[in-house]
């Protein structure tokens, strides 16, 4: 008898439940009566912390049913055919609100993505691909990624250094860094710790890449790069690398196009200065954005910047095409030679010659095999492949020669061409019996006073004085290799006498002859060198007033 009754009413309950599952008897999450197989149970492991469905019910592609149903009930609500959220409904329900919704998504507390790691976390062992399509991952820049959209970085490297914005990088938001349950999981998808090598790297890459558009990047994000390179301690730059760096004006360039303020006297900032800031002449000098100066103000982080990025605190005498590796002299210095004084020019060149002299003087250094091979590179040019401007260097060394020998500069006597002159110092002006009148402090010894005034005026003609202060300074000895004779050798006479070819005087060559015999005394050995490799030596005739050259 009890089997019976036990049977009837197993029975009865499952002829009720099939009747009520198909009449609308239970309440919605919105309150609406539905159909029990048209709502859905959201069990704990898919809700947030007050227990509420994590996906808001307005956004879901489900039903939700009322939560005014305690868990008690869960059992028959289930046999009534009220669908429990499964954890492929849940994901399929994820990507649809992230896609449908992308600003609501990202606007949610912080604590709502927290919550959402601690769901997913357990996930990725059985639904790894899944998850790693889910566009969830906020980044900094404000976009929504999937973790297999490519290599993800936290905010800060292993060393604490925090990654700068647009290096063409994810790097995933500030907020997932500080968030423990966010970090673990996106560590398990993939996401890096990276080292500081690693991120300059990165930068480098994408300054380096032709799809890379400077202009578009915040000023403060390019600072921001130099800044990060700097503090890891970036010094291995290639020939690729060449970061783009930001100008007073906004325009973007690579550093070997700017300059950098220095309130040195000779700088390029001072002599601006002091030529009033000529509107023509600033043209030729582009300085670094000031968002620099807040970061790079010791001295390390200054020589950093000239040594790395090769920006220039001095006037170049010569520059790089962006657009290829050959150099050509510098615009701004070509500006210099027309719109600055002359003695102001000459001493640019004095005080910065270390940093000239490369440009200037050919070097030889030994090979492997101990064999002396002309080094025509500058140190400076850092192109990736110097043999393929050894020839184009010097035609520039040329050119920059003949450039600063042809400037105009002033002399005791009037005015003429750098490379016609001579120091004003006092062994100069004895061995070539020149009056010393105009020197200061420096006497001249009493055998001039034997030197007629017709021998003094054809030595003033021949060596023009050039007018400069300090002429014993050692310093000036560089002016040789513009043709400035800063000590009376064969050589230098020899190069006037074949400079006379184009106006042949013939008491000047006759006083120059008388110099190179003088010379040979001590300076012999010079001597036949120098003639043995001379093109011309100019020779009087008997017949007086002609001229006659014969080439070596």
């Amino acid at each position: 008898m009890k089997q019976k009754i036990e049977n009837f009413f197993r029975d009865l309950w499952l002829e009720t439940s099939n009747l009520l599952s198909q009449h609308p008897i239970l309440e919605s999450v919105q309150g609406t009566l539905s159909l029990p197989s048209a709502l859905c149970l959201v069990p704990k492991e898919f809700a947030g912390l007050d227990g509420r469905p994590l996906i808001p019910s307005d956004a879901s592609k489900f039903t939700y049913i009322s939560s005014s149903y305690p868990a008690e009930t869960w059992d028959a609500l289930k046999s009534l055919g009220v669908k429990i959220l499964a954890a492929e409904d849940f994901l399929d329900d994820l990507s649809h609100f992230i896609e449908a919704w992308p600003d609501r998504f990202q606007s949610i507390p912080t604590e709502w993505h927290s919550c959402l790691a601690k769901v997913l976390d357990p996930l990725v062992t059985e639904y790894e691909d899944r998850i790693m399509a889910l566009r969830f991952i906020q980044l900094r820049d404000g976009t929504l990624v999937s973790p297999d959209s490519g290599n993800l970085l936290f905010t800060t490297t292993l060393d604490n250094l925090v990654i700068p914005e647009q290096i063409g990088a994810l790097v995933v938001h500030d907020d997932i860094n500080n968030d423990h349950s966010r970090r673990i999981l996106l560590q398990k998808l993939g996401a890096q710790i990276p080292d500081k090598t690693a991120v300059c790297r990165i930068i480098l890459e994408t300054h380096s890449s032709n799809e890379f558009i400077p202009e578009v990047i915040k000023t403060h994000n390019l600072v921001e790069h130099a800044v990060f390179l700097r503090k890891a301690g970036w010094d291995s730059f290639t020939p690729e690398d060449a970061l783009w760096v930001v100008a007073e004006d906004g325009s973007c360039h690579h550093g070997y196009s700017l300059y950098l303020g220095s309130n040195d006297l000779y700088s390029a900032k001072q002599l601006l200065n002091q030529c009033n800031r000529n509107s023509i002449l600033t043209k030729g000098f582009l300085f670094i954005h000031a968002g620099y100066s807040s970061f790079f103000v010791e001295h390390e982080d200054r020589r950093w910047l000239r040594k790395t990025l090769e920006v220039s605190e001095v006037p170049r005498l010569a520059c790089r095409s962006e657009q290829s590796a050959t150099y050509t002299v510098d615009p701004g210095f070509k500006l210099l030679l027309n719109y600055l004084q002359t003695k102001d020019l000459l001493q640019m060149l004095k005080v910065n010659w270390s940093h000239y002299q490369e440009w200037i003087v050919f070097k030889s250094s030994q090979d492997a095999d101990g064999n002396t091979q002309p080094d025509t590179e500058p140190s400076t040019v850092n192109d990736g492949n110097k043999r393929n401007h050894g020839l184009d260097i010097s035609l520039l060394r040329k050119e920059l020669k003949r450039l600063i020998s042809e400037v105009t500069v002033s002399c005791w006597d009037g005015s003429t061409k750098l490379c016609r002159t001579c120091l004003p110092r006092e062994s100069v002006l004895r061995d070539l019996n020149i009056p010393g009148s105009r020197l200061i402090n420096h006497a001249i010894p009493t055998n001039q006073e034997s030197t007629t005034q017709a021998e003094s005026d054809v030595s003033v003609a021949l060596f023009p004085v050039l007018d400069i202060r300090d002429p014993e300074d050692p310093a000036w000895d560089f002016l040789q290799n513009f043709g400035v004779i800063v000590k009376v050798t064969a050589k230098e006479l020899v190069i006037r006498l074949e400079n006379l070819q184009e106006r042949p005087i013939p008491s000047r060559i006759l006083r120059i002859y008388e110099k190179i015999q003088a010379c040979a005394v001590h300076d012999g050995e010079s001597l036949r060198y120098t003639t043995r490799t001379s093109n011309y030596i100019i020779l009087t005739n008997d017949v007086p007033g002609e001229i006659s050259t014969i080439k070596n």
